[in-house]
């Protein structure tokens, strides 16, 4: 089995610079205007995937370790539900002016 070098990366730990490399292709960041995501501590327990209905957070990474990464951050209306969903407190309410800086 031949595994692209281009677009898919191998890496034992994955962290916030090495999901983007893995996929170049999906943007993405770690904050909206509303939240932040603290991705590279992320258990994987989907929780804010299941309750974002503006389908906001997606899975990113490699095969084997997945990580909650904002890939849709034009659709986030603020309502916070991944806030209140994720059990580790890694997503957080963010002022708007804050993720301007």
């Amino acid at each position: 089995m031949k595994i692209r070098e281009k677009n898919f990366k191998l890496h034992l730990s994955t962290t916030h610079q090495q999901i983007i490399k893995i996929n170049p292709q999906v943007n993405v960041t770690d904050c909206t205007p509303f939240i932040r995501i603290d991705t590279d501590r992320c258990k994987s327990c989907w929780r804010c995937l299941y309750y974002c209905p503006k389908k906001v957070i997606g899975k990113v990474g490699s095969f084997w370790s997945k990580k909650a990464a904002v890939t849709n951050p034009e659709s986030c209306t603020g309502c916070l539900a991944c806030v209140k969903a994720c059990p580790l407190g890694l997503i957080v309410a963010i002022r708007k002016n804050e993720s301007e800086s």
